[in-house]
């Protein structure tokens, strides 16, 4: 490949030149080895970057954050031009950018709703003319995911999605990806039609059935202030000293009745429903009663590397799944054996999934409860959600063999 730049250069340099003084970012990458370089920024009309170990499959990319647009260029089909840098045995290779280089565009954001409400959980994925992208939406997105470097011209947006009544479902949509917008990161909306878990509600409706921000009949709405309560008309004095007097009379009458004949008086609450302790009973303690806790079956946590060698040996273990066993497959192929009782997912040492290390999950996340042949999860209230199938959990769910179990970003599987 003769005039192209040489991989096999010990030492070298790339020469920028860009039609403006715009602000940019430039660095290297290589999508085959899941490299990236350092990120230059720069408002000049020339950068010169060092270049000294080539690789097969190096790419170029100039971002210019005025107009969100990447320009990409393998550097392997840059040419050798210009001045050589002081140091180096070649000239750099020179790459001058016309706008006809923008090729793909740094961020594209995609909003999900359904009903005018953002969804609260799905799987979008973005398919260009050279790549598919992928990203779970969860609810702490509020709706909106982003995705980076994504080729110009048509795109295709693709949402897997869960329905109110369990249905797995698929919509897809086309959008087209412009070099000239007036956005820097373009938004595109797809609207669900189905019935999915959403967030946050709708504005009030009023009884007339106008929105209570709205105007109906050329009047504005009215919304509800706090006003003066209404002057008491005579009529309501009377009544309220009528009550007065009457509840005065029955106390009087109650405690009478009490010191003539307590018997009576007890009978008469007992077919009230008054409920009357046993005099043989014992008077209940002073303040607050904390019922006392209920005491699972026990259970030991799983031995991590950094665990005291001398600590016990977990009831719910990590290892080859048992027979006939309900268990949680993990990332990565291990198995949490899922044995009677109950089992806490968290952050927190100790626990039957214990992951100090993944910042996604609370201290104590969620609790898996096995009784007999029924296994249910429970969210004890986390931060970044459980999820069942990609369904946010509200309350707590009896786990079917196959079900897709989501703990923050921790994704495993329900087997039994």
């Amino acid at each position: 490949m003769a005039g192209l730049i040489s991989l096999g250069s010990a030492q070298g340099t790339i020469l920028v030149q860009f039609p403006d003084a715009s602000p940019r970012v430039v660095w290297l990458d290589n999508p085959a080895r899941k490299y990236e370089g350092t990120r230059v920024k720069t408002q000049k009309s020339s950068l010169e970057l060092p270049y000294p170990s080539p690789q097969l499959g190096d790419r170029l990319l100039v971002l210019n954050e005025k107009s969100g647009n990447v320009a990409i260029r393998l550097v392997q089909k840059l040419t050798p031009g210009g001045r050589a840098a002081a140091g180096d045995r070649t000239p750099p290779a020179t790459w001058t950018l016309t706008p006809a280089d923008d090729v793909a565009v740094a961020q594209v954001e995609i909003a999900l709703s359904q009903g005018g409400k953002p969804v609260s959980a799905a799987n979008i994925r973005v398919k260009d003319r050279q790549r598919e992208q992928s990203v779970l939406l969860t609810p702490s997105d509020q709706g909106r995911v982003r995705f980076e470097i994504v080729a110009m011209g048509p795109i295709r947006v693709v949402v897997d999605y869960k329905t109110l009544e369990g249905d797995s479902k698929s919509t897809e949509q086309t959008f087209e990806l412009e070099r000239e917008r007036t956005e820097v990161t373009p938004r595109f909306e797809v609207a669900l039609s189905d019935s999915v878990a959403t967030l946050g509600s709708s504005a009030p409706q009023s009884p007339s059935g106008g929105s209570a921000s709205g105007s109906q009949g050329g009047e504005p709405a009215k919304t509800s202030t706090s006003s003066a309560p209404p002057a008491s008309s005579p009529m309501q004095i009377v009544l309220v000293l009528a009550g007065l007097v009457l509840g005065a009379g029955l106390i009087i009458g109650g405690l009478a009745l009490a010191r003539r004949s307590p018997q009576q008086l007890e009978d008469a609450l007992r077919r009230a429903g008054v409920k009357i302790p046993d005099p043989g009973e014992a008077d209940p303690p002073a303040g607050p009663v904390t019922p006392a806790p209920m005491q699972p079956a026990p259970m030991q946590p799983i031995v991590l590397p950094d665990a005291d060698p001398a600590a016990p040996q977990p009831a719910a273990t990590m290892g080859p799944a048992a027979p006939n066993q309900p268990r949680l497959v993990l990332p990565g192929g291990g198995v949490l054996n899922l044995t009677e009782g109950t089992h806490l997912v968290g952050r927190e040492p100790g626990l039957a999934l214990s992951l100090p290390d993944e910042s996604t999950l609370s201290r104590r996340h969620a609790e898996v409860v096995r009784a007999g042949n029924e296994v249910r999860l429970r969210d004890l209230g986390s931060t970044n959600g459980t999820f069942v199938n990609g369904v946010p959990l509200q309350g707590e769910v009896q786990l079917k063999s196959g079900d897709a179990v989501q703990f923050g970003a921790v994704q495993t599987r329900f087997e039994g």
